[in-house]
């Protein structure tokens, strides 16, 4: 079995499980057991916030599991995954941390959005939610990166000079310790731009190869990929909350000031939001395809083929998968487009 197909498995099953513990938050005597020992009030805005928090902590520990078997257990079976399980384990309680806080500011939004904006809740989510992923966006090689990458500086200053001559932008160069092959251009303009190469990356490739991935990223940044997937995203959220209050208005009649209307709109979110990233995959690989072909306009054909063939997987997959579950396209299709490209 290939690692994307085993990754998709992971990923579906992780779905499904925390589908399902969503649907048994939806039985008061569950909900009730986890609210008891904080003495709310019911179907107060203390109470719905709280209940999103205990919601997000319990898929979090229950679907653990499935985490160490998609994120350490099949990146050591098929990757360059050099991490022990110790370090694994520290960086999931980072990232834990991190999103607790994340939920918090979102779980606390969401509830005075219901309260304070009745039938335009979702309107005003939406707009707050979008400001945020631009803010976000902005911050997070500043202040991000190194919470979830161990940087160093970039020592080769030949190769750093090619770099920035090759980008035509002067962008600060950061090496990410660890195997895995990655190169990413981080930022909306200004100083907030940086770029992250890993020494999986720096050690696979050779430097030719090496500036024909950075052009890929620097395509991304040119045709603005990073910020419409923001503006898109936003438009997705609003339908996706719209299509969420109409259902539970106008067939289920939940008032969302009740926990357990507040369940059911987490569930057709989660349900909404499955089938949106089908979309969202779409347009991913077309931008993919885009910065391959303004790659090849900067580092040509050759370079970016040879980079592709060493880091990508090279297994065939069957046309449903690429649509249904991958954000990227196939080697083969990549190749094929990158061959045909005048």
């Amino acid at each position: 079995m290939s690692y994307q197909i085993s990754q998709i498995k992971a990923r579906l099953s992780q779905s499904i499980f925390s589908l399902g513990i969503l649907f048994t938050f939806t039985n008061e005597e569950i909900r009730q057991f986890f609210l008891k020992p904080f003495s709310l009030p019911p179907n107060s805005f203390e109470s719905l916030f709280v209940l999103l928090l205990i919601i997000f902590v319990t898929i979090f520990v229950l679907i653990f599991p499935f985490k160490i078997w998609s994120n350490f257990y099949l990146e050591q079976k098929f990757g360059d995954f050099e991490i022990d399980f110790f370090q694994f384990l520290f960086q999931e309680l980072k990232s834990f941390v991190l999103s607790f806080f994340l939920v918090s500011i979102f779980s606390w939004i969401l509830v005075w959005c219901i309260f304070e904006f009745s039938k335009a809740w979702f309107l005003v989510l939406s707009v707050i939610l979008g400001s945020l992923n631009l803010f976000f966006a902005k911050i997070f090689p500043a202040l991000l990166m190194p919470f979830f990458y161990e940087l160093k500086p970039f020592e080769n200053h030949s190769l750093k000079t090619k770099i920035k001559e090759f980008l035509k932008i002067n962008l600060e160069i950061f090496v990410a310790k660890g195997a895995k092959v990655e190169a990413k251009i981080y930022g909306f303009g200004g100083t907030s731009r940086k770029i992250l190469l890993s020494e999986g990356l720096l050690e696979r490739l050779d430097e030719n190869e090496i500036l024909a991935v950075l052009s890929h990223e620097l395509g991304h940044l040119k045709k603005y990929h990073n910020l419409k997937k923001i503006i898109y995203e936003n438009y997705w959220t609003i339908f996706i909350l719209f299509c969420a209050d109409f259902i539970l208005g106008e067939f289920l009649e939940f008032e969302f000031l009740l926990e357990q209307g507040l369940v059911y709109l987490l569930i057709l979110v989660f349900i909404f939001h499955s089938l949106v990233s089908v979309v969202e995959n779409y347009t991913s690989r077309k931008f993919e395809l885009e910065a391959d072909l303004l790659a090849v306009k900067f580092s040509g054909k050759n370079s970016l083929k040879s980079a592709l063939l060493k880091i990508e997987e090279t297994e065939t997959l069957p046309k449903w998968i690429e649509f249904l579950f991958l954000s990227h396209p196939t080697l083969e299709r990549r190749l094929k487009a990158i061959e045909n490209f005048e």
